[in-house]
Parts: structure tokens; C-alpha cells; sequence
């Protein structure tokens, strides 16, 4: 039982959130669980002898139910909220709130008229997919809402990506409608010709407000939308359609889609993971079975809402009767968004953390001496680090900085960004905490990489997952889906790990973007990279290759303005202002500077005990070599290490060049 004033997403969530004991586990292996090659089975130590978590209350059993619990519960609680641009002093003003209740009405109104818009065109069926593509607004989350109460889905398209990449989901799902803001109209309408099955473009912007007449925005869209077969709607129309039709909620279930969401590949094409309202309700109970939120928190939006992290955090606080305050669009100008929306969560990457650069505003404050006064951080509890390790060092030092928890977290899209995190008492830096209560694990030996299940201190091998999180399928592609699931259900993530005596779990290791050397040595770049980064400080982004005829390895490193501005101004002995580019750039290329980089390098492979042919043996310098732009990014600002060898492979040669015949050679594999 629980009291009256406390819902049973708190009640029973703190059962799971208070360990046995602080001297046990916090994953527990289960006995007689082990396989050939593979180790014991891992579950959260509540879980051990029962059921995985599928949800914290009897009566929420899809991401639907999330939001009517709460808007039962906390009907006036302030949901939503965004800040209001004053266009007399060109300016953004304080948060704007809508609550609950006006939530709920609004989003069952979009729902209602999304379906009717859709019989209307000839789609019906009980489920089918609607796009969303824009930055994180409480308009996004509306249009979530809304579709969910109809049992439609949403495909949402990353605000950064390329018309190809739209082009390619929107076809591979199939959708009739995309809902979006009014920059990409026009790119919408362009792609059409390319796109059959896109019939409707709903604007979250309005198409008429305050312009003359045969001037507005839907007079000059609307035509030329109509010439290649789309229609095109405000989403105030879509709300009054649906308002007047006065329908009654066509609720999930627990199986239904939710979202397909594409994942941000580093090759080919993005693949759509199949996620469910089952799997959505499991990843937010155990997050908050780790985490307690409450009506009182408030999370800062920024992160992409198409990234599944940023989706479950707000699932979480919806779940909750928390409010939500989105960024106004404009990453550098973060900080003043912080300031006026004074969050009490915060849900990072470590990219947001780590190197600061003169080009982003948000880094260099946080670096300041004023921390947490000048960042609106003055009310934060908790901030949930995941996507990427987070630098140990720079773990601690958010702790003192902001005095609040720093909880870093594993997941994968796969998984609905869940299945690992730190508790709020463990002042452990470098792991990513023990298993969520909806999920389990074990670890695969992985011979050919001397990874094995009986190393010491700790096992190590592949972490394989399982669990109510886990996604359906890959969209329309049972190959992939084949390759990535086991026989008996285990997702094979690709990401090394350890395991300690207290059940927490280090990435150590990534077996997929292997490189193998000439010699037959197996080389992980991406940790190495994550060395050389940490070593160098000058280094924003790192990419070591290695080619398959070649024994050496070699790299492409960005270089962090202000910091490299100071390395090189040593090295030199002139001093070069980190704004002058032209100067940087020069200084990038002097052989001096280059050469004093691979000391750097070298003595950073011999602090880490890298082997011989782990360590770069020749490396050029550049500024954003790697950029989203160019499409050697990723939106979630992952390398896509194929189109890279293809973009700088005369570079790449060239540096073969440069390493020293004897290094160059079939003898090197000395572990120096």
C-alpha cells in the first residue's frame, strides 16, 4: 500500500531505487545460468528471482496511459512550456506554460483530426505511421501525444539530416503525412516527386497569422504544393477538425508501435527500430526505479527528440506530473535558455561536457569560475549522462561543480535508451552502473579479441541484452534483425564490457569497427581515439585508420582552437590568438607542430601500455575535418568511418608515406 498523497509510479519505484544493502551488488549473477562461451546471466538484485520490471503501476501499460495518469492526477500541474519571442525588441522572454489538462484536450483534438485527415486520403487500418520533423517544441511532444491516443505512430526525422536521409525514411515507412515546422515545408514539397506515398504536410507554424491577404505563407506554399499532390494544414486546423468531430480515444496496447525510430547509421542506409508502448513503459519504470522524479522537477529539452534518450526522460517526467521546458532552438545561446528555465534535470552527452571550444558559448561558460551561478544551474538535482563514457575525470569534476548527482547511463535505440545506469549514491566514476530492472545481460567470449568470460580480476566479452525494453524488429529488414538477435532472444550490442564485483559494468571495448592490420593484429579505433583525445587536450576529433596491406596506423585529428592555439604558440615560440583561423590553420600544417604532436601521441601510448601497432605513426592536423555538413557526422555526431577513408583518402595515403620504414614493416608488433 502507499499513502494517498503518493502516486504508485513513486510508491513503487523506490523499492527499486534503494539497494539490498550498500555492501551488495547492485547486478546480480544468477546460478546455473552460464552457457559455453558465455557467462552467468546478470539481472538488477530487486528482480534476482522474479519477473523483469514491466511497469511500476498495474494500470499504465503503454506510453498512453503515462500521460492520462498524470493529466488525472495533476490536471493544473504546468506541462509544456517554451519561451515567447518578443518581436518589438527581438528577444526570447521568460517560459510559457500549458498544463495538463489543456495538453490533454489539445492532444486529443490532433489525434481525431490526424485519423480524419488520413480517411480522407483513403489510409486507415488501426495503425500506420506519421513523420515529425523539427527541434525540440512542445509541439513535437503534442503531436506524440496525439497520435498515441489513436494508435497511429511516429517516425520522427532528425532536424539535422539530409534530403536523401529524408527522403529514404519517409519512403521506407511509408508515410502519408509528415508533421513539421515551416522550414522544411519547402523541402517537403520538393521531395515529393520522389515520394508517392506523402500526401499531407502538417505546419506546427502558423500559415496565416497577421499578413495581408494573397501575402501569407499558405498562399505562396499551398500552390505549389497542390502542383505536385500534397495538401497542406496548420496545426490549429488539424486541432478544430478534430475538436469538432468530437471522436473518443482509439487507445494502444502494450504491443503496439510507438515509434519506429531510425537510427543515425554510420553506414548504408538508417535502419528503423520497431519500438513498442510495452517497451517505451518498461525503459521509464526502470528509469525511475533508479531515479525518483516528482511533480516538482522540471527537465531542460535540448537533446534531439528523434535520439530515443531524449524521448524516455520525457516519458519519465510526464509520468511524473513534471514540466518540460524546451530550448528555443539555438544551441549556443543554451545557457540563457538554462538561466530562465532554472532546471532541476538535465540529461546530457558527453560531447556537450567535454573540450571546450571558442565556437560554442555553452562550453566555455560551464569551464568558467562562476559555474553554477552564471548557468541557471542553481536547483539542480540530478544530470543523466549517456550516448557515449564519460571522460572519469571530468565525471568528478561535474559532482563538484554543480553539487548534485551525476548519474552516467548506457543504452542503445535498441534498447530504448535504457539498460544500465548509476544509482543516485554510488560516487563511482568510469562505469555505467548496474542493470536496470527491465532488463538483463551477459557476456559473450570473444576469442579473436582475447576477451574472455574467465579474465581476472573481472569477466569481459560482449554485452549481450534481453529484456521488456528490448525493440520488435528492424523495419522491413528481417537480415539485419537476424544478425542482431540470437536464437534465444539476446541483442548482440557490439560494446565490450567488465564487470566487477559490485555488478557494475565498463565499457571497455567496441567489436564492431574492427580494423585488422597486415600482420593479423585486431585494432579498436575508437578506443584508441578515446585515448589520444584524453591525453591531447588540443584534439576536438580523433580518427585513427588502419589499412588492411598496411602494419602502421595512422590519424586525422581536428584541433581545438583555443587549446591547440596555446600548444602551438609553444611550439613556435609566437603566439597565435585562437580566433585567427588563417593562423591556426598554418600552425596545423608546420612540420614543427606535427612533430611535437606525435610526441604527444607517443608518450600517451606508452602511459596506456599500448602495443606497438596501436599507436599512430604518423597523423595530420586540420580544423572541422568532420562535420555533419560534410556527412562524415552523424546527427547523434558519430563518425561515419567509410564515406571518411573515401573523403580523405589521398591524405591517408600520404601519411602511409610519411611512417618510418622500420615502423612500416610485417616485425611491428612489439608490445613496447
Amino acid at each position: 500500500m502507499f499513502s494517498s498523497s503518493q502516486s504508485p509510479v513513486e510508491a513503487n519505484g523506490l523499492k527499486y531505487a534503494r539497494p539490498a544493502s550498500n555492501k551488495n551488488p547492485g547486478s546480480v549473477a544468477l546460478p546455473g545460468t552460464e552457457q559455453p562461451g558465455r557467462s552467468k546471466i546478470y539481472r538488477h538484485w530487486k528482480v534476482a528471482n522474479g519477473e523483469l520490471l514491466k511497469t511500476l503501476d498495474p494500470h499504465v501499460l503503454t506510453a498512453h496511459d503515462i500521460f492520462e495518469s498524470s493529466a488525472q492526477r495533476y490536471p493544473k500541474n504546468p506541462c509544456l512550456g517554451a519561451r515567447a519571442w518578443d518581436s518589438v525588441n527581438k528577444t526570447w522572454g521568460s517560459y510559457q506554460w500549458i498544463d495538463y489538462q489543456t495538453v490533454q484536450k489539445r492532444r486529443a483534438a490532433l489525434g481525431v483530426g490526424l485519423v480524419e485527415l488520413h480517411n480522407r486520403i483513403g489510409v486507415q487500418g488501426k495503425q500506420y505511421g506519421v513523420g515529425l520533423w523539427c527541434q525540440n517544441r512542445p509541439e513535437w511532444q503534442l503531436t506524440d501525444l496525439g497520435c498515441m491516443s489513436q494508435s497511429l505512430y511516429t517516425v520522427s526525422l532528425y532536424e539535422t539530416l539530409s534530403a536523401e536521409a529524408t527522403r529514404f525514411i519517409i519512403d521506407n515507412a511509408e508515410l502519408s503525412c509528415v508533421v513539421t515546422s515551416l522550414p522544411h515545408v519547402a523541402t517537403l514539397i520538393e521531395l515529393k516527386r520522389e515520394l508517392p506515398s506523402l500526401k499531407l504536410v502538417v505546419c506546427m507554424d502558423p500559415l496565416d497569422a497577421g499578413e495581408q491577404t494573397g501575402h501569407s505563407k499558405r498562399d505562396i506554399l499551398a500552390p505549389l504544393a497542390a502542383a505536385v499532390g500534397l495538401q497542406i494544414y496548420s496545426m490549429s486546423e488539424v486541432e478544430e477538425l478534430g475538436a469538432s468531430l468530437n471522436r473518443p480515444y482509439n487507445p494502444p496496447t502494450p504491443d503496439d508501435i510507438i515509434t519506429i525510430n531510425y537510427t543515425s547509421g554510420t553506414t548504408g542506409n538508417p535502419k528503423g527500430v520497431v519500438l513498442t508502448h510495452g517497451n517505451a513503459v518498461a525503459a521509464s519504470s526502470s528509469g525511475l526505479g533508479t531515479c525518483m522524479h516528482y511533480p516538482t522537477d522540471i527537465l531542460a529539452s535540448y537533446l534531439p527528440l528523434a535520439h530515443i534518450f531524449g524521448r524516455v526522460m520525457e516519458h519519465i517526467i510526464l509520468w511524473v506530473g513534471g514540466r518540460i521546458g524546451y530550448f528555443h532552438g539555438n544551441v549556443l545561446e543554451l545557457v540563457d535558455d538554462f538561466k530562465a528555465l532554472r532546471p532541476t534535470i538535465v540529461a546530457s552527452v558527453p560531447r556537450l561536457a567535454d573540450n571546450p571550444t571558442n565556437t560554442h558559448m555553452l562550453y566555455d561558460r560551464i569551464w568558467s569560475k562562476k559555474v553554477a551561478a552564471g548557468l541557471g544551474f542553481d536547483r539542480i538535482r540530478r544530470m543523466v549522462s549517456g550516448s557515449a563514457p564519460l571522460d572519469q575525470s571530468l565525471h568528478q569534476f561535474l559532482r563538484i561543480a554543480f553539487a548534485c548527482s551525476i548519474m552516467q547511463g548506457y543504452g542503445l535505440t535498441e534498447s530504448y535508451a535504457t539498460s544500465l545506469c548509476q544509482s543516485v549514491d554510488d560516487l563511482s566514476a568510469g562505469n555505467c552502473g548496474s542493470l536496470h530492472a527491465a532488463s538483463e545481460a551477459c557476456l559473450l567470449s570473444l576469442p579473436d579479441m582475447e576477451y574472455s568470460i574467465d579474465d581476472k580480476p573481472y569477466p569481459r566479452g560482449e554485452l549481450l541484452l534481453r529484456g521488456n525494453a528490448l525493440f520488435k524488429e528492424y523495419y522491413k529488414n528481417p537480415e539485419e534483425t537476424a544478425k542482431a538477435l540470437t536464437e534465444d532472444g539476446w541483442f548482440r550490442t557490439g560494446d565490450i564490457c567488465q564487470v566487477d564485483h559490485l555488478g557494475r559494468f565498463t565499457i571497455i571495448d567496441r567489436r564492431k569497427n574492427l580494423l585488422k592490420l597486415a600482420q593479423g593484429e585486431y585494432v579498436s579505433p575508437e578506443r584508441l581515439e578515446g585515448i589520444y583525445q584524453t591525453a591531447c587536450s588540443y584534439i576536438a576529433q580523433a580518427f585513427v585508420h588502419g589499412d588492411s596491406v598496411e602494419t602502421a596506423l595512422v590519424a586525422i585529428f581536428a584541433v581545438q582552437p583555443d587549446t591547440f592555439a596555446t600548444f602551438a604558440s609553444r611550439v613556435l615560440k609566437r603566439a597565435i590568438a585562437p580566433e585567427d583561423m588563417e593562423a591556426i590553420r598554418a600552425a596545423a600544417a608546420d612540420e614543427r607542430v606535427v612533430k611535437a604532436v606525435q610526441s604527444d601521441l607517443d608518450r600517451a601510448g606508452k602511459s596506456h601500455k599500448l602495443a606497438g601497432f596501436e599507436r599512430v605513426r604518423s597523423v595530420a592536423l586540420l580544423v572541422d575535418p568532420f562535420t555533419i555538413d560534410n556527412g562524415l557526422l552523424t546527427p547523434t555526431l558519430k563518425l561515419k568511418r567509410p564515406q571518411t577513408v573515401r573523403t580523405y583518402r589521398t591524405l591517408l595515403d600520404e601519411l602511409y608515406a610519411r611512417v618510418p620504414a622500420a615502423d612500416n614493416s610485417m616485425g611491428l608488433k612489439s608490445k613496447l
